[in-house]
């Protein structure tokens, strides 16, 4: 479960005193100069919100739902992978979900190819022409390089 938090932290520098914020969103943290000296205490009362809204839960689901869309391509090479807490079985997925250790590793490759989705400048420009080449595992550990899977980006934008 990711959570945000706040922390203030005082430090000397030079003989100035300076208080910096650290904000922390679970996985990418920022620090902020604060000119101003506070006389106050900031409390944490707590986290709220979706547990399931960041970054890397959007992506799990984002690949799950290409694994989805592809299933019978999945299905022909023995291919499975994981269902993150999240997301809804569909039809005839008893035999593409596992939690096996070839499925986690599957689902982490289509994650690194899908990051590029999201961490680009813009949603103008595509970054998939309609597929992504992935290498991954069937359910006998063998790799099956360059697995190629139709992403349709305009569905995730």
């Amino acid at each position: 479960m990711r959570m945000s938090r706040t922390f203030m932290v005082s430090l000397t520098l030079e003989e100035v005193q300076q208080t910096l914020i650290l904000v922390s969103l679970g996985g990418a943290s920022e620090f902020k100069r604060e000119e101003q000296r506070y006389d106050y205490v900031i409390e944490h009362f707590g986290a709220g919100g979706d547990k399931y809204l960041g970054g890397e839960n959007l992506l799990e689901m984002m690949a799950f739902e290409v694994f989805k869309r592809n299933k019978d391509i999945l299905r022909e090479q023995n291919i499975s992978f994981t269902k993150p807490y999240e997301c809804i079985e569909f039809l005839g997925s008893e035999l593409l979900l596992s939690n096996s250790r070839e499925a986690k590793i599957n689902m982490v490759n289509l994650i690194q190819k899908l990051r590029a989705f999201w961490e680009r400048d813009s949603f103008d420009e595509r970054v998939f022409d309609g597929e992504v080449k992935v290498d991954l595992y069937d359910n006998n550990a063998n790799k099956i390089a360059g697995v190629e899977l139709e992403v349709n980006e305009n569905r995730y934008i």
